[in-house]
């Protein structure tokens, strides 16, 4: 995607709960499709609010990254300093 790294998924997801002033959320209707087809179990944001069903669940649709990623390096950090004391 033109972009040197890797994604960092798992970590971003805790950070969800570490700092979530780090994320910008919207409020959006979430389903999951069970309609049997090749995107049967996959859930959906209706971020056009086709269904007019109200908002169920708070979506993240932007992050920090920057702040993100010095987050995550000073964590880490601090793993390695007290894994090796």
């Amino acid at each position: 995607h033109g972009i040197d790294g890797c994604a960092l998924h798992d970590p971003l997801t805790l950070a969800t709960i570490i700092a979530p002033e780090l994320l910008i959320f919207e409020n959006y209707y979430v389903g999951v499709d069970f309609s049997g087809g090749i995107s049967n179990g996959h859930t959906f944001a209706d971020l056009m609010n086709v269904s007019k069903k109200p908002a169920n669940m708070q979506v993240a649709m932007n992050v920090r990254g920057r702040d993100f990623i010095d987050l995550f390096i000073e964590r880490m950090k601090d793993l390695c300093q007290n894994i090796s004391s």
